[in-house]
């Protein structure tokens, strides 16, 4: 999934960005819709596109109501943020009857003050029991049609909270590292944390999040993304040969020249991102995350 960065004042602007991020393989488009007067963008742009269009909705219910007759495919909000619970039954209501899924939300940035002041800050277990919260709300309206997305800029932080998530529901989880950051941070950022959920089989849809153009955003997922997984996998399977951990990793020299376009690949991150490798990769915290058997 990949989101739209025009101003929502800018049809047109959001109409072509759209089109070409599904022309460059997107799979879902999310487009935030600030605003009632904003609504017309979800029939503008899904006239044009034939993938699914999610609203991203923060606090007015009635531009959710709204953007469901419209049409759009799926909505994003967070039903603890917009009044009260007749308010979240309208909404609850509204999608059932058009079978639009909801996502919930939760970042780092979005933590109720309660939940903050009993946890001392943004950890994992503060963002799952934020993330629970929102979904009980809706399943007191009999709605169970949910996506959960816990996202932190924090790697660690983003791995422990979907882990968390993945042992306390069953619902489907939308991965990514918020803020990740330009190319080359964001990449390898998003690689360790998409990455090692993935290989966990945790995880159902995804998006790296760069701060650059989203059509970049899009190339980066089906091209560099995978490339930077397999250069962390190869990086901890040394690491485990090294130490003995692992009877597998590594034994033959065909199986190392198997690797050889993900050693130079490596060996490139590692020369531009010397000091994040040494500050974020202690895999020791997740030793068994990036390796696939």
């Amino acid at each position: 999934m990949f989101t739209l960065d025009f101003i929502a004042d800018d049809v047109e602007g959001n109409v072509r960005q759209a089109m070409a991020l599904e022309e460059a393989g997107c799979e879902i488009i999310r487009v935030s819709v600030p605003s009632l007067k904003d609504v017309r963008l979800i029939e503008a742009i899904k006239n044009r596109i034939s993938v699914p269009l999610v609203a991203d909705i923060h606090f007015d219910y009635k531009v959710a109501l709204e953007c469901a007759a419209a049409g759009v495919d799926k909505i994003r909000i967070n039903p603890g943020n917009i009044g009260g619970m007749d308010r979240v039954k309208a909404v609850a209501d509204a999608c059932r009857a058009r079978n639009i899924p909801i996502r919930i939300g939760v970042n780092s940035g979005s933590l109720e003050k309660d939940i903050l002041a009993e946890y001392g800050g943004p950890c994992a277990e503060a963002l799952v029991k934020s993330a629970i919260g929102h979904a009980r709300l809706l399943e007191q309206c009999d709605f169970n049609d949910i996506v959960i997305s816990i996202k932190s800029s924090d790697v660690k932080t983003m791995i422990a909270a979907y882990r968390l998530a993945a042992e306390q529901t069953e619902y489907p989880l939308h991965l990514g590292v918020t803020e990740a950051g330009t190319a080359h941070m964001g990449l390898i950022k998003s690689a360790v944390g998409i990455g090692s959920l993935l290989c966990d089989g945790i995880g159902e849809t995804i998006r790296v999040s760069l701060t650059d153009d989203p059509v970049t955003e899009v190339a980066a997922h089906f091209h560099s993304l995978p490339q930077c997984c397999e250069a962390v996998r190869l990086h901890q399977a040394l690491w485990l040969r090294e130490t003995n951990r692992s009877l597998q990793a590594l034994t033959a020299p065909e199986r190392l020249r198997l690797w050889n376009p993900y050693i130079l690949h490596y060996q490139e991150l590692l020369r531009y991102n010397a000091y994040f490798y040494r500050d974020l990769l202690r895999f020791e915290d997740f030793p068994h995350s990036l390796i696939s058997p």
